[in-house]
């Protein structure tokens, strides 16, 4: 009987025991799957907005094509500018007709371009020369341009020089290209200038030496205004003769009354460090279409081409480097008017 009642006491304990195992049990389970409690820092929105960083507005961009029988340009630039922006300038630029294309300038002025400005000290907000050595057929530039507060306008010059090699290379002077950029609340100003030319004579000239066989000559006395000018450099000597730049002449004002020439230069091409050879008795011809320095076609009057300004020549490894114009080396011509 006593051991009846053992084994019944052991199996209540062992059912006790079960049971709260199974509480024990779905308890935790149910725990590990319930969602936890998350606290969380909250989030504050401020009242007062941040200062927003300044960004530079992009600009469209219009573009134009200029075109002649050297080449053919592309160039794009913005419209509706403001004092104080950057602007860029991008220029897309081809040879035709077996030409080449050796150097592209480009200036800014801090005002419109009109025409004709005969002003030495005339402002330029920007500048910029690139030589293509050896020459190229084609290419493509950009330009960023930081404009200053005080614009009266917008003017862009741009010059782009092609060349044919060969004997005698021949450069080729293009009409510049002129753009003018409307700004924004400003009237634009057309900057005239004037100004009387005095003449001064030369004081630079060379003693006889073998370099004093160049001779400088035009294909003509007198042309019409636009008409373009041939201008030949030959070394009439009987040895080799070396000079830089690649473009060693000028043109200046002349007076043939008086038979000076003005050490004020209206044209004076992009100078460069690059050497041109003439053997002897060969020679090496330009084409200048009467075009300024500032990109303007010249006034009738007298003129001469004279080899200078800044002109280094070489012979038998004898160098002499010349600040001015070399005024015995020249050839005079008379610009006149269309009827």
């Amino acid at each position: 009987m006593s051991n009846k009642v053992l084994l019944v006491a052991s199996l209540v304990v062992i059912v006790v025991v079960i049971v709260a195992s199974w509480f024990v049990i779905q308890k935790s389970s149910t725990t590990s799957y319930s969602t936890p409690t998350t606290f969380t820092t909250p989030i504050i929105t401020p009242t007062t907005q941040a200062t927003p960083t300044t960004s530079t507005t992009s600009l469209a961009l219009v573009e134009k094509t200029f075109t002649n029988d050297a080449f053919e340009a592309r160039v794009l630039y913005p419209k509706g500018i403001e004092p104080g922006q950057e602007i860029i300038i991008e220029i897309y630029a081809e040879a035709k007709n077996d030409y080449e294309l050796s150097s592209v300038v480009i200036r800014a002025y801090p005002h419109t371009l009109p025409g004709f400005v005969f002003e030495e000290g005339d402002k330029v907000i920007y500048e910029n020369s690139t030589k293509f050595s050896p020459p190229v057929k084609k290419f493509s530039t950009l330009y960023r341009i930081k404009l200053p507060e005080d614009l009266e306008g917008l003017g862009l010059s741009i010059v782009i020089t092609p060349i044919k090699s060969g004997e005698p290379i021949v450069v080729h002077f293009s009409e510049p290209i002129i753009i003018n950029i409307e700004v924004k609340g400003i009237t634009p100003k057309t900057q005239i200038k004037t100004s009387t030319l005095p003449l001064i004579t030369t004081s630079i000239k060379l003693p006889p030496r073998p370099w004093s066989d160049l001779s400088i000559s035009i294909d003509k006395k007198i042309y019409e205004v636009g008409e373009y000018v041939r201008i030949t450099l030959t070394n009439k000597g009987n040895k080799v003769v070396r000079i830089k730049p690649s473009i060693p002449w000028v043109i200046c004002p002349y007076n043939p009354e008086e038979n000076r020439i003005s050490y004020f230069c209206i044209y004076e091409p992009p100078r460069d460090d690059k050497w041109i050879t003439l053997n002897p008795g060969s020679s090496i011809t330009w084409i200048w279409n009467q075009t300024s320095t500032w990109g303007f076609t010249v006034k009738p009057g007298h003129y001469a081409v004279v080899l200078g300004k800044d002109v280094t020549i070489e012979i038998e490894e004898n160098s002499i480097r010349i600040p001015g114009i070399i005024e015995s080396i020249n050839a005079t011509f008379t610009i006149v008017g269309s009827e």
